[in-house]
């Protein structure tokens, strides 16, 4: 069925008929795989809404979207589609072959084809300790070819480019504004060169914080001396907010809640800019820069390759500023605190 034959088909002006089969394919995934089916025409129209978000956490993903590269021929497309793009690392685990050395090469070969294709993302998340194998920087880095605005780095580790024993962050895009980096291991986060960074990323101007080592370090009365003292030693004027998300142990908020209230004292006096989201409701105290949210919000949830959550938490510590800058302003400081979202 031709672009004339659909358009008297349905018997509206072809553009009303695109419109209408695009808003439901945004509104329904499911509903997207089918309109492919339609004609021709319509898959035209539906294609790009399908591939605008790719998640490949897992190798038969992998496989599948790099033979779809493959098949399609057509980089162009990809690059104009693509613009949200997370990818795992669960891959080589479960790639069938007897020798690693050649499993791993077949992964990465996949992942770089998809990177090389893939050239219009705006959104981009990675596992960090692929970040060496996958040579990143010819990527991202300052000649590459990728140049995504929102980057989230999982899996923090003390193996990084960023740490101080092996200092390279240019793998970090210049075009740069929103920065994540999630820890699910233990690690000292005060290994993070925050200076070469703010080099590196001259745009940025968000930054989040989570996983499990914030959290260790927040319960151990480190937050401060750990994460925050190493983020403000040269914080620029274009970072306009650092978001924290924390789960306090139950023994903090009982026994020590002193501890915990200094912490969030410190953090608010050093800098406006702090927004510290804590996961708990029994925490009834006046503390400023602090933001409680119910155990079951799902705003702060941060999953792997959720961007939706991001975006939103991004967007929250935009306007959470915003407030405690203009209460600054117009009165005595005021605590911000179970605010609505």
């Amino acid at each position: 069925m031709d672009a004339s034959q659909l358009s008297s088909f349905s018997d509206l002006p072809l553009d009303v008929a695109r419109l209408l089969f695009e808003t439901a394919a945004w509104e329904d995934p499911e509903t997207a795989y089918n309109l492919v089916l339609v004609s021709k025409v319509v898959r035209q129209w539906i294609d790009p809404i399908l591939h605008y978000s790719v998640v490949l956490f897992r190798s038969p993903e992998l496989t599948s979207f790099h033979n779809s590269i493959i098949s399609r021929n057509d980089n162009a497309f990809f690059s104009r589609a693509v613009k949200v793009l997370s990818i795992g690392d669960r891959f080589s685990g479960d790639i069938p072959s007897p020798d690693p050395d050649l499993r791993r090469d077949k992964v990465w070969a996949s992942v770089k084809a998809v990177l090389n294709a893939c050239r219009g993302v705006g959104r981009l998340a990675l596992w960090i300790e692929n970040c060496r194998d996958l040579e990143m920087e010819r990527f991202t880095g300052k000649d590459g070819s990728l140049h995504p605005t929102r980057m989230s780095l999982l899996n923090l580790t003390a193996d990084l480019y960023i740490s101080k024993q092996d200092c390279k962050v240019t793998f970090l895009p210049g075009s740069l504004t929103h920065l994540n980096l999630d820890s699910e291991h233990s690690v000292d986060i005060d290994i993070i060169r925050w200076k070469d960074i703010y080099v590196c990323c001259p745009n940025l101007a968000h930054i989040l914080l989570s996983g499990n080592a914030i959290s260790d370090d927040f319960n151990d009365g480190e937050l401060f001396s750990h994460v925050v003292e190493p983020i403000v030693a040269k914080l620029p004027d274009t970072v306009a907010t650092i978001t924290i998300v924390v789960e306090p142990e139950d023994m903090i908020l009982r026994d020590d809640v002193h501890l915990f209230e200094e912490q969030l004292d410190a953090i608010a006096e050093v800098s406006n800019r702090f927004v510290v989201v804590c996961h708990d409701t029994s925490y009834r105290g006046q503390v400023q820069g602090l933001h409680v949210v119910e155990n079951d919000h799902t705003l702060f949830d941060l999953e792997w390759g959720d961007w939706q959550d991001m975006d939103e938490t991004w967007e929250f510590a935009e306007r959470y500023v915003a407030n405690r800058r203009q209460n600054a302003m117009t009165s005595a400081p005021q605590v911000c605190q179970n605010q609505a979202v």
